[in-house]
């Protein structure tokens, strides 16, 4: 919680509303509150005595990987720029900074051997367990998306099976469920069971008006650890669908659309772990270049 007496309290009240009206993504929101309420216990003075140098130790202090620094940096610097905007300040002392250096980590799938031990246990677990972590392992959404999927989100029709998730960026795209899929088989029970009262797919115990909680989820998906001897981040399940469609044929621009990824370069990340999908790509691009070379007449 932010202390309703630090001097910065009023701005950041007022920061975060503006952030919420643009219509930025709630889990966005959270994360310059949080930013924010860190910088509050370590800074106790008015907007217009932040400097560069309180701004310096305050990010010596994050801890974590450089990307969570540089993520600190960034959320400060907006902060900073709304309140230069609206003239709270003169200038904005960040500027004054070095930009921190992130690092974009690769891809992280679950070993095949791995996979599989939770895969049978994800299919020896409760319906609601057993259909979340099935809809992530063969869909590649994110956690959190899943967990606010509504009933109105979802489309059985024969021919049309679909779900309409909201992504980072408030985006919503369609994630397509084609027959053959378990997560397919085991939705259409799921949703005979419920009538029109249902809001959420994966409703709170004793609260059907909201959403299972991220934190409900993370102490399912730790149960299914501690089962199968493992130690992995269920965002991995992510990772893992994206790895194998990829390895099985699946196109680059199709896998883009299926995980939500705003820039093709996001997705191609995966394609720089697969030594097999390189391989495959080299040997179409051969098996071309000779099919090509057999239709030009000798000189």
């Amino acid at each position: 919680m932010l202390n309703v007496s630090h001097p910065l309290y009023p701005l950041i009240q007022e920061f975060l509303a503006d952030l919420q009206n643009c219509g930025l993504a709630k889990g966005t929101v959270t994360a310059y509150r949080g930013t924010l309420r860190n910088f509050t216990r370590f800074f106790n003075g008015s907007v217009t005595e932040i400097n560069a140098g309180a701004l310096r130790r305050y990010l010596a202090k994050v801890g974590g990987s450089p990307n969570n620094r540089a993520r600190h940096f960034s959320n400060l610097k907006i902060f900073l720029n709304w309140c230069y905007r609206f003239e709270y300040i003169p200038v904005n002392p960040i500027h004054k900074l070095e930009t921190p250096r992130s690092h974009a980590y690769p891809p992280r799938p679950i070993p095949t051997t791995h996979l599989e031990l939770i895969a049978e246990a994800i299919q020896n677990t409760d319906t609601r367990t057993r259909l979340l972590f099935t809809l992530l392992l063969e869909t590649g959404m994110r956690i959190r998306e899943t967990l606010s999927i509504k009933f109105c989100d979802i489309d059985l029709s024969h021919g049309e099976e679909k779900i309409i998730v909201c992504g980072k960026g408030d985006r919503l795209r369609a994630i397509p469920l084609v027959p053959g899929l378990l997560s397919l088989e085991l939705l259409e029970r799921e949703v005979s069971k419920f009538g029109a009262e249902q809001i959420y797919l994966f409703p709170q115990p004793g609260d059907n008006s909201q959403s299972l909680s991220y934190k409900d989820a993370s102490i399912m998906w730790r149960q299914l650890q501690k089962q199968t001897g493992t130690r992995y981040h269920v965002h991995q399940l992510r990772h893992s669908c994206a790895t194998h469609l990829l390895n099985c044929g699946v196109s680059i621009e199709a896998i883009q659309k299926l995980l939500g990824h705003k820039k093709l370069s996001t997705t191609s990340r995966y394609a720089q772990l697969e030594h097999s999908v390189l391989r495959r790509e080299m040997a179409g691009h051969l098996r071309r270049q000779k099919g090509g070379e057999a239709g030009v007449p000798e000189r």
